[in-house]
């Protein structure tokens, strides 16, 4: 019950640097914002400030320290294989999906500045098929589960979903269905130093590896696999009509990553980057 309270809270707390509407507070200097987020929201403030202070432990749970000791901070987009990247690089869970709008409000802008910033992403047909199924199995913790229940788990199947609950704005708020782009942008900026694809993961993870200076022996683990999806390619979960509604959704994610539905130019991807 905990968990799911906190949950509760952390969302509430995100409308102040979310809202595209409220001027007022992106026309602020960084560390006035900072001011002010801390001012109206000072229980996410500090538990923010508490993982960067928190030690890493064996059963993975959330810390930003390793961020600091590296140098480095990882933008954990949800179902780009973060879990898996996070617990293999640094030992724990870190980012949390967080977007690197609270970053600015975690770290000073000299810190940002110098600190290695990336994340991965990964193909939004792909990502989705993903992730609808990871909630269906019930997800991670209780908080996944009761938002599936309340909002598409009447939903036949995928197809379904995609026709009649995917454009809802309760589904494309929560944080597995939220366009990657947001947790990346910031002022129509893209934040990060480096840009990793799914469909690129093990080559992308060796040079991480080697930015951060880590030990080479260090192997890319699998973790937080979903069981319930079947072996078919994402592609063929998909109708034209489906095609397009993705397309339209995610339509800045394809563009700003250079994504097209059957990952035909993923090579130029992987050379142009």
């Amino acid at each position: 019950m905990a968990i799911l309270k906190l949950r509760y809270k952390v969302s509430r707390s995100r409308f102040l640097i979310n809202s595209s509407e409220n001027e007022f507070y992106w026309k602020l200097g960084y560390r006035s914002r900072q001011i002010v987020f801390q001012l109206v929201h000072p229980i996410r403030f500090f538990f923010l400030q508490r993982l960067r202070k928190k030690e890493v432990s064996s059963n993975y749970l959330l810390s930003l320290k390793p961020f600091d000791e590296t140098k480095s901070i990882f933008v954990r987009i949800p179902k780009s294989a973060g879990r898996s990247l996070s617990i293999s690089l640094y030992g724990c869970l870190v980012g949390s999906h967080i977007k690197f709008k609270e970053y600015q409000v975690v770290y000073s802008a000299k810190e940002l500045d110098t600190y290695f910033k990336y994340t991965f992403v990964r193909n939004p047909w792909d990502r989705l098929v993903s992730a609808y199924f990871f909630l269906r199995e019930g997800g991670v913790i209780g908080g996944d589960k009761m938002f599936a229940d309340k909002n598409f788990n009447e939903a036949v199947d995928f197809e379904d979903f995609v026709l009649n609950y995917l454009r809802k704005d309760e589904v494309l708020s929560f944080t597995h269905f939220i366009p990657q782009h947001e947790f990346l942008v910031v002022k129509n900026k893209l934040c990060v130093d480096f840009v990793g694809y799914y469909e690129n993961l093990v080559p992308d993870f060796e040079y991480i590896k080697e930015k951060l200076a880590l030990d080479s022996s260090i192997k890319l683990e699998k973790n937080n696999i979903t069981k319930s999806r079947s072996k078919k390619r994402y592609q063929d979960y998909y109708t034209e009509e489906m095609k397009q509604i993705v397309a339209t959704v995610y339509q800045k994610d394809i563009a700003l990553f250079g994504y097209t539905f059957e990952n035909d130019n993923i090579n130029q991807l992987v050379e142009l980057r």
